[in-house]
């Protein structure tokens, strides 16, 4: 019995290093792609999300890498691409922190290329991501810093919904 378990042991172990070796290699792909973002290097940063979304649909930084890939095809026009990337992560990541974000995105490049039936379910999806009560505030914001840099931010008020891309107003979604 003794002399089976070893055999075992050993593929368990082997397993388990495996693992480890590519969670780290994953954790660097993604640490070189956020090094190369904050250095100003986004077409270099665009290649290792790329890399860590293609590599492991586990990986705990695919959401990140799904994102960051949207945002650089919409930086650069390429407004397919960006609506794939922001739909796949919606549909993968339904509750994701950075749902009305991608929603933003997916909406803008809608209403900008003239599908206004798709601007308007993405408008709808937008205000009902979440329901706010407004008991002592006027407001209430949620803040996010993407894998590429860029500080979003949306505030909710009673009538409106506004979203900041790096302090600026982009735009304005009312009730």
């Amino acid at each position: 019995m003794k002399k089976a378990a070893y055999p075992l042991l050993f593929i368990l172990t082997a397993l388990f290093t495996f693992k480890v070796g590519a969670a780290s290699a994953m954790n660097e792909e993604y640490s070189q792609a956020v090094a190369e973002a904050k250095a100003g290097d986004r077409i270099f940063a665009f290649m290792h999300f790329r890399e860590v979304a293609a590599r492991d649909s586990g990986s705990k930084y695919r959401e990140k890498a799904l994102f960051a890939i949207g945002e650089y095809y919409f930086s650069v026009r390429a407004y397919g691409d960006a609506f794939k990337a922001f739909s796949g992560l919606l549909s993968r990541y339904p509750k994701s922190k950075m749902r009305p974000f991608a929603l933003f995105y997916l909406y803008k490049m809608a209403r900008d290329s003239g599908e206004n039936g798709a601007a308007e379910d993405f408008r709808k999806e937008i205000l009902n991501w979440e329901r706010v009560i407004f008991i002592f505030k006027k407001s209430k914001e949620h803040k996010l810093r993407s894998p590429m840099g860029i500080k979003y931010k949306l505030i909710h008020y009673v009538d409106r919904l506004e979203f900041y891309i790096d302090g600026k107003l982009r735009e304005k979604i009312l009730y």
